[in-house]
Formats: C-alpha cells, sequence, structure tokens
C-alpha cells in the first residue's frame, strides 16, 4: 500500500523520533498557546511545522492544508503566529536531527 507524504501524522513521527517528554512538553506549549485546542488540532500544528522545516511557504502550506483537509476553514497564518514559540520549537529539534544523522 503507498503512503501518501503528507497523509503522514507529523506529530506521531515526532513523538517516535524524539520521546514522550519532548513530546509532551511541545504540545503542552500549543495548549497554552490555544485554549480552543484538540488532538486533531495539534496534528495540523506539526503538520505546518514540518511543512516550514521542509521550505513551503505560507502560501505552499495553506494550499497542501486546504487540498488535504477539505472542508475545514484552517488558516495557516494564524497558525503560523498564534504558534510561532512551538513551531519553532519544532523546528529546533528537527534541524538538529538533520546535523547528527550526517
Amino acid at each position: 500500500m503507498d503512503t501518501d507524504f503528507f497523509s503522514l501524522d507529523f506529530s506521531e513521527l515526532f513523538l517516535n523520533k524524539h520521546g514522550e517528554k519532548i513530546y509532551a512538553d511541545i504540545c503542552n506549549m500549543i495548549k497554552k498557546e490555544f485554549k480552543n485546542w484538540n488532538t486533531e488540532y495539534i496534528s495540523i500544528v506539526f503538520k505546518v511545522a514540518f511543512l516550514c522545516f521542509f521550505g513551503l511557504d505560507k502560501q505552499g502550506s495553506q494550499k497542501l492544508i486546504n487540498d488535504y483537509y477539505l472542508g475545514k476553514n484552517i488558516n495557516v497564518s494564524e497558525i503560523l503566529l498564534n504558534h510561532n514559540n512551538s513551531i519553532s520549537e519544532i523546528k529546533k529539534y528537527l534541524q538538529n536531527t538533520m546535523e547528527n544523522e550526517k
């Protein structure tokens, strides 16, 4: 069975790579940054962070999010603004992983 890269659960990938403590710390950051969160919302924040890490700009990320989450009103600009700290933290761990695996 083929897996579409974008359908991957990036929050789960992050959890498996960096462990429960780091994952929980970042999830708590997300929860503090936005009170109306749920599990899917946290997963979307991780997905946006991964897209940004891999070089997509706001418009490209928005298009992919819109295509994947049809019928949902997800605003990538708001996510980037509301979760600047947690997204920066996620990207920091991704960068460290890339550097350490060279």
